[in-house]
């Protein structure tokens, strides 16, 4: 490998980044071009993979699960059961807006912990603004509210969050299956709650009085509406969906709980949730797929299969050791007891 090749690899990285950040192009553009470049310079190199290399750097087990999770997701939106929690919220709430802020941010940690926290905001969003609107409310406080804790209750679980997907992919027992020293630590889906969620709760706590503090204006006072008008018009759309898509949705979960106890190469949280998303579409749409496949958001799907491929080929070109080299040089020369607090700090 030439001795540029590190540094070609962080240009690319940063340059995409960058592109990323400050949002010169779409994130899903910019991280197809970085893969694109990444192989292109592999070629260059004179080390260029062919195409059937370049499509098994694409990690199926993150891809298969967000597009299974989201067309679920989509089905059960079509429910009304986002607008009913939502009405629900602010019947408990009292006309309290600080308590009907709790309560919808709880219910989006909730359901961002196990319906992935993307798609949840896709759906909690636009019914919180409209719920706002009859309200007469500032939309901005609680959805800045509800984002906050979407990622935090998405961190809880495997599915919730894409890093989480990605790391719970790469370190399943499956995809360790050929490390012999590593084949018996795979991290499964109940591990995830075990030892993530807690702290998801415990963080819960401030992070209600951080939004205390920065929102306080937006987030405070009541408002007292027709509580019948709100059930009427934000009511369940489709009762018999949701009891099949519900149905289906529970089978999933109790599955990605039960999968790690029944290690086999087909029952993945991917296949799980892709099963998961065909057995819903055969029961409550079988002769109008194309509707529901809309709903998968395919820029994201670009975005990380694009992202996949540059990481891989970045890796290829030497980066990825030279930072793992970096990082290790620091750690070793912080004294015996404080290296493992450097190593946290660094990683």
């Amino acid at each position: 490998m030439p001795e540029w090749a590190v540094p070609a690899a962080f240009g690319i990285l940063t340059i995409v980044y960058a592109l990323i950040v400050f949002e010169v192009v779409h994130r899903a553009l910019a991280a197809a071009v970085g893969g694109i470049v990444a192989v292109i310079t592999l070629h260059i190199i004179g080390n260029g993979p062919d195409l059937g290399t370049v499509v098994t750097w694409i990690d199926e087990e993150t891809i298969g699960l967000l597009i299974g999770m989201m067309v679920i997701v989509d089905i059960l939106g079509k429910t009304g059961v986002f607008e009913w929690a939502a009405v629900q919220a602010y019947a408990l709430s009292g006309g309290s807006i600080w308590r009907l802020s709790i309560i919808l941010c709880t219910i989006t940690a909730v359901f961002s912990a196990f319906l992935d926290n993307v798609t949840t905001i896709l759906l909690i969003v636009p019914v919180t603004i409209q719920i706002a609107k009859v309200l007469n409310l500032e939309p901005i406080p609680l959805i800045i509210a509800e984002v906050m804790f979407s990622n935090i209750g998405g961190a809880a679980t495997q599915i919730g969050d894409p890093p989480n997907i990605i790391i719970g992919a790469q370190l399943s027992s499956q995809a360790l299956s050929d490390n012999v020293i590593l084949a018996d630590q795979g991290i499964a889906f109940i591990d995830f709650i075990i030892h993530v969620g807690p702290a998801v709760v415990i963080a819960m706590a401030p992070s209600f009085w951080l939004l205390s503090k920065l929102e306080s204006e937006g987030l405070s006072g009541e408002r007292h509406r027709n509580l019948d008008l709100l059930r009427l018009r934000y009511n369940i759309k489709d009762a018999e969906l949701l009891k099949k898509s519900g149905f289906i949705l529970i089978l999933v979960i109790l599955a990605f709980f039960a999968h790690s106890s029944f290690p086999h190469p087909l029952f993945t949280v991917a296949t799980i949730a892709l099963g998961g998303a065909v057995l819903m579409l055969l029961v409550t749409s079988p002769h109008h797929v194309e509707e529901q496949l809309d709903a998968v958001e395919w820029t994201t799907i670009i975005f990380f299969a694009g992202l996949f491929i540059m990481i891989h080929g970045l890796e290829y070109m030497g980066l990825i050791d030279a930072i793992a080299t970096g990082i290790s040089d620091a750690i070793s020369q912080a004294s015996e007891e404080n290296r493992l607090m450097v190593a946290v700090l660094l990683l």
